[in-house]
């Protein structure tokens, strides 16, 4: 559908070649094909065809540059809107360089961009909610347990300016896999049950919930959430591996060697499988032998 509109976009402009919109719409349909060159060029003819869109596009053209390797290019674009535009141009970009600065390993000045855009915008949920994904990852990098703690506040800050919305079910579920990670498994349950209620067709949530389950030696309850995710998402190699090991506790052992190789096909790369492979087939030896 997209490669079609793009070609009627291009009809459209031999007969309008300064007609903004046209590029505009082009390069948007470029942007989620992923054609950052393409759509790279489509931004400059926006740029060259409108009077109103100046600061907007720069700050959109900065992400395809970006994919591109050329980003500090785009930050220079990005720099240009923080020195040049007005407010709404500010918070427009300032998450783009947040989020640019963060894939250049540039932690501290993503979180600096942030809270500067929090300070435009006190209630901005994009601004928590990346704030809480940097913290959770500095955990995972660094181990630091304080940075858990402050990703947990960022998605509470997120869930309270906008609760019981589906929109709250993705800070929710992170809230949950914060709490996981410090052994608060309890109260991770609660957010993956709030989650699930929310987005009922959240498939993460409920292999999440199962893994918790799980955790808490609750394994029938694991392999029924574990069933509900597979039913969402049937191709989820490490929920298949997830309820094998389930079943493996509760010596079900024929059943968790099947749902394993079948695991292993749709992700050949999971962790632990070999261990949980050679505990499978250790318990078959030992019935043998009684």
């Amino acid at each position: 559908m997209l490669d079609e509109a793009v070609v009627l976009y291009d009809k459209m402009l031999e007969m309008e070649p300064d007609n903004y919109q046209v590029w505009l719409d082009k390069a948007l349909a470029l942007h989620k094909l992923d054609d950052a060159k393409e759509e790279i060029k489509c931004w400059d003819e926006v740029l060259r065809t409108s009077e109103h869109l100046d600061m907007l596009v720069r700050a959109t053209k900065a992400l395809a540059l970006h994919k591109l390797g050329r980003s500090e290019e785009g930050l220079g674009l990005l720099d240009v809107v923080m020195m040049e535009g007005n407010k709404k141009d500010k918070i427009y970009a300032l998450p783009k360089k947040a989020f640019v600065l963060y894939e250049m390993g540039r932690a501290e000045e993503s979180l600096g961009c942030l809270d500067e855009l929090l300070q435009l915008d006190p209630d901005s949920q994009l601004a928590y909610f990346n704030k809480g994904v940097i913290f959770a990852d500095r955990y995972d990098i660094n181990r630091e347990r304080g940075s858990l703690q402050k990703a947990i506040e960022c998605y509470d800050r997120v869930i309270k300016i906008n609760p019981d919305t589906t929109d709250a079910a993705q800070s929710i579920y992170n809230k949950g896999m914060a709490l996981v990670r410090i052994r608060r498994s309890d109260e991770a349950l609660l957010c993956f049950d709030k989650a699930i209620q929310l987005m009922p067709d959240f498939a993460g949530a409920y292999s999440e919930k199962g893994k918790c389950l799980d955790a808490l030696d609750r394994y029938e309850e694991a392999i029924w959430c574990f069933d509900q995710a597979l039913h969402l998402d049937p191709g989820d190699g490490p929920t298949f591996y997830h309820k094998s090991r389930s079943l493996y506790l509760l010596d079900r052992i024929e059943e968790a060697l099947q749902l394993l190789d079948f695991a292993v096909k749709l992700d050949p790369l999971l962790p632990d499988h070999k261990e949980l492979r050679e505990m499978l087939t250790d318990r078959l030896e030992f019935r043998k032998n009684l």
